[in-house]
């Protein structure tokens, strides 16, 4: 009679229900991102943005402060953005490790105002985007990295499960985005996997009228 290779079985079933892991520590990077260090979200970061809608076009907005490298399990930083044409706006990145839990905060304010919106991105490199399933309610909506494709657009206030696309093993879940309008970019190889994250922007928006964001990241939910 044939046995059963209990050994392999086991070891998929540990791979595909492994627990995953939070990071051991946050970095402040000079670009005025926080980094994840360790776990199942290694090397992603955490990126504020602003986008500047007085054209009718999409205009990011560059930073003018510099930024003091930290780390730890709790970051803040105040940094500042604007455009050669736009008013200067302050924006607060908030970061913190808590259990399985990091979460993630920005803040923005300005005595100006212009049309536009706020961010709070969560981006993905390329080594990990390569291997990567995303999943909304259930259903797929993204897998593996295809360098510059624009990807799809989110329900609001979405939760998105991220798993190994080769394993199915769980990595980690975002949540908590209440109101969030929730896309994808990718960029090139060596930019990555940007999952874009803003607190419902519509055609007619000024960037204070909803001047703050919070999510988190879920290193315990499968």
């Amino acid at each position: 009679m044939k046995t059963t290779p209990i050994l392999l079985v086991a070891l998929h079933i540990g791979l595909t229900c492994a627990q995953a892991t939070p990071p051991t520590n946050l970095d402040l990077l000079p670009i005025g991102a926080i980094q994840l260090q360790g776990g199942s979200a290694d090397e992603c970061q955490i990126r504020p943005g602003l986008v500047d809608l007085s054209t009718g076009k999409w205009r990011g907005m560059g930073m003018t402060s510099k930024v003091k490298p930290d780390s730890g399990t709790e970051l803040s930083t105040n940094i500042t953005l604007k455009r050669e044409d736009s008013p200067e706006f302050d924006y607060t990145l908030k970061a913190k490790i808590a259990g399985n839990r990091v979460s993630a905060s920005g803040a923005w304010k300005s005595e100006g105002s212009l049309p536009g919106f706020g961010r709070l991105d969560f981006w993905v490199p390329e080594a990990l985007a390569s291997d990567l399933t995303l999943e909304c309610n259930g259903k797929e909506f993204y897998n593996n990295f295809k360098p510059g494709k624009q990807g799809p657009r989110f329900p609001a206030a979405a939760s998105i499960v991220a798993r190994r696309t080769s394993s199915g093993e769980f990595l980690f879940q975002i949540d908590n985005a209440a109101n969030a309008s929730i896309n994808l970019i990718e960029g090139t190889e060596s930019q990555g996997l940007t999952i874009r994250i803003a607190p419902g922007p519509t055609a007619d928006c000024q960037i204070g009228d909803i001047p703050e964001i919070s999510w988190e990241i879920d290193f315990e939910k499968k």
